[in-house]
C-alpha cells in the first residue's frame, strides 16, 4: 500500500514539474502557404508547424492605416490587414490596397511586402523608396503578429528576412501584458507609439525596439539559399505574442523610415509550456489529498 502511494506521488510530482519545462529550440519557416483561415480578406491568419517540438505559430497582419475619425488625421491607428504568402516569405497588404480611393500600388511589388511606405495624396500611391514627399499625408507601417498559442511562452531568438528591397530595418516587440493585445479589437484607437504603454515591451538590452539591416540575403531575391537568420531578443524575454514590423516612425526618426520593404521568411524560438491554472490546481489537489489520506491511515 505504501509503495503504491509513493509511486503515485512520484508520478504526480513529475507531472507538475514537467508542465513548465522548456522545449528545445524550434524553427518555423514561412516560405510555404501554411494553413489559412479567412482566405482572401483582411484579418486572415496563417498557421505553421515548427521543425522542433515547439508546436505551431499563428500569424496575422496589421498596419496603422486606420484614420483618426476624431481629428480627421490620415492614418495613425492600427487595424487588421491582409497577410499574404509570396515567393520570398510573408508580406502585408494594408486596407488601402482594396479601397476604391486607395493605393493600388499597395497590392503590387514591393507594396505587398511588410513595408513602411508613406502615402502620397497627389499621386494616390505609396512612396516605397526613401525619404518623404511634400504631399505625403502619413506613414503606413506594416507588421505581423505571431501567436504561439494558449499556455506557451516563446523566447524568440532569431528572425529571418527573405525577399527585401530598398532597406531591411525592422522592429520587434513582445507582449508581456495580460490577456489578448488590445490593438486587435476593432474599436481600438492605438498607434504603434501607444503599444509600449499597453503591455508591449522592447526586447533589446539597450532598450531599443529597432533592428537594422536584417536582410542577409541578396536584395530582391527569391533564392532561399541566401537567407540567413539574424539574432534578436538579447534581453531573453519570453511571451506568447510577438510583433515584428517594418521600422516605424514611432520608434525611429531617421530619414530612411520609409525605405523598408521586407518579407518574413521564418523565426526561431524556445517554447516553454506553462501549466493552465485548472490543470495545476487538480494536480496539486491530488497531491494534497494523497498526503491527507496517508496521515489518516496512520492515525
Amino acid at each position: 500500500m505504501k509503495k503504491t502511494f509513493a509511486c503515485a506521488l512520484v508520478v504526480l510530482s513529475a507531472s507538475v514539474g514537467g508542465l513548465g519545462q522548456a522545449h528545445a529550440a524550434t524553427n518555423w519557416s514561412f516560405l510555404g502557404t501554411g494553413t489559412e483561415t479567412g482566405a482572401g480578406a483582411a484579418g486572415n491568419t496563417l498557421t505553421y508547424a515548427g521543425t522542433g517540438d515547439g508546436g505551431q505559430v499563428t500569424l496575422s497582419a496589421w498596419s496603422n492605416s486606420k484614420d483618426n475619425a476624431a481629428t480627421g488625421a490620415k492614418y495613425g491607428y492600427i487595424e487588421s490587414a491582409y497577410l499574404g504568402s509570396y515567393p520570398g516569405g510573408l508580406g502585408v497588404r494594408n486596407n488601402d490596397a482594396t479601397t476604391a480611393s486607395g493605393d493600388a500600388s499597395e497590392a503590387k511589388s514591393p507594396g505587398h511586402t511588410m513595408d513602411n511606405a508613406s502615402y502620397n495624396a497627389t499621386t494616390s500611391s505609396g512612396n516605397y523608396t526613401s525619404g518623404s514627399k511634400t504631399a505625403d499625408v502619413g506613414l503606413r507601417s506594416d507588421s505581423i503578429l505571431l501567436d504561439f498559442g494558449v499556455g506557451n511562452l516563446a523566447k524568440l531568438s532569431s528572425v529571418t528576412i527573405g525577399w527585401w528591397k530598398g532597406d531591411s530595418d525592422i522592429f520587434v516587440l513582445a507582449y508581456t501584458g495580460t490577456g489578448t493585445p488590445n490593438f486587435t479589437t476593432p474599436s481600438s484607437s492605438l498607434g504603434y507609439a501607444d503599444l509600449l504603454n499597453n503591455g508591449w515591451r522592447v526586447v533589446r538590452s539597450d532598450q531599443s525596439a529597432n533592428y537594422m539591416d536584417m536582410g542577409k540575403g541578396i536584395q530582391a531575391s527569391t533564392n532561399s539559399a541566401t537567407y540567413a537568420a539574424a539574432s534578436v531578443n538579447n534581453a531573453n524575454v519570453s511571451a506568447r505574442y510577438w510583433l515584428v514590423g517594418a521600422l516605424s516612425s514611432a520608434f525611429y526618426s531617421g530619414a530612411d523610415v520609409t525605405a523598408d520593404n521586407v518579407k518574413l521568411a521564418g523565426v526561431s524560438a524556445q517554447v516553454t509550456r506553462i501549466p493552465e491554472p485548472g490543470n495545476l490546481a487538480l494536480l496539486v489537489g491530488a497531491l494534497m489529498s494523497g498526503v491527507w489520506l496517508r496521515r489518516r491511515s496512520k492515525g
